[in-house]
Formats: C-alpha cells, sequence, structure tokens
C-alpha cells in the first residue's frame, strides 16, 4: 500500500481496513474498521477530506477526492464498483455505487440505495433512501426489493470476507 502525508494531512487506516499494496492513499483519508481499498484505488484528501466508514470497499480502480473545503463521506456498508468516481459527494449507509458510475460535487446519497453502472449523479442531486437509480443523467428508476436489500448486504460482506484472503496473498516471483 502506498500511504502519503502532504501537508501535513496524513491518512487513518484502523487496524481491521484492508488497503491493497497498488492503492494510494494521500493525505486526509480516514478509512473505517473493515473496510477495504482495492488495487489501483486512489484515494486523494490533498486539499479536501475522505471519510470511509465501517465495512465498506472501495474497489479496484476507484478514484474518490473533493476540492479545497470540500469532503467526500461514505457510510458504513457501501461497495463502491470498479473504476467509480466519488468526487465532493455525501454517501449514507448500505450503497451499492456500480462500476464506472460518476457521483459529483455536493450530490447527497442517502441509504439503501443503488447507483447502476455506469451512471452520473451530477453535482446537488439528492437521491431518497430506497431507490434504484440509472442513466446519464441519473434518474430514479424504481424502489429497492427485498432482493436488492440482500445483495447489498451481501456484497458489503463478500468483500469483508476477501479481505481475510487477500492479507495472506504471497507475490509470484
Amino acid at each position: 500500500m502506498t500511504l502519503y502525508t502532504l501537508n501535513s494531512r496524513k491518512p487513518k487506516i484502523d487496524a481491521t481496513a484492508y488497503i491493497a499494496r497498488e492503492a494510494t492513499v494521500v493525505g486526509a483519508v480516514e478509512v473505517g474498521p473493515m473496510s477495504s481499498v482495492w488495487m489501483n484505488a486512489v484515494l486523494r484528501g490533498d486539499v479536501g477530506t475522505v471519510k470511509i466508514g465501517a465495512r465498506s470497499n472501495i474497489q479496484d480502480g476507484c478514484v474518490v477526492h473533493a476540492h479545497e473545503g470540500q469532503a467526500v463521506e461514505i457510510g458504513d456498508g457501501v461497495s463502491v464498483g470498479h473504476g467509480a468516481v466519488l468526487h465532493g459527494c455525501t454517501l449514507g449507509s448500505n450503497i451499492i455505487v456500480g462500476m464506472a458510475a460518476v457521483v459529483m460535487d455536493e450530490a447527497r446519497i442517502e441509504d439503501w440505495v443503488m447507483i447502476g453502472a455506469g451512471a452520473i449523479v451530477p453535482p446537488r442531486t439528492v437521491i431518497s433512501s430506497e431507490c434504484l437509480v440509472l442513466g446519464i443523467p441519473s434518474r430514479v428508476s424504481r424502489k429497492l426489493t427485498k432482493d436488492d436489500f440482500a445483495h447489498i448486504e451481501s456484497n458489503a460482506k463478500e468483500y469483508v470476507e476477501q479481505t481475510k484472503a487477500y492479507r495472506a496473498l504471497k507475490q509470484v516471483v
């Protein structure tokens, strides 16, 4: 893992969190208990701040950043899919952000939301709880089902479990 202190802004990583060796974490970034940051993800707290709750996962190739004076806040049990971009936004708990989705400045996503792959959530958008959001620009498609709630929970749980195997990973030369 690559952790950088920048202008006295230092990452705070919970002892139970997993940060992949190929991830980059810079500055005022907090990663909570049992959360994970995967390969080639970049979390930049260089001018803004990034705070990630418990049991959340930032998957391969994600970018998380904020402008000066802004924050990215991510609650508990959040799964951020491969290649997603979060910029200056707030995500509640129990959310899936689909692969290559973008959530922009000052957007606020409430608890229990699924954002579809490739969706773009424009600046200052508020997404209410229990919705599936799709499209460019994103729109509420429908209310979540019982199966959706179960999928959100199992996805976060799956990434907590995967970290156990990755902690023991040996590099093959």
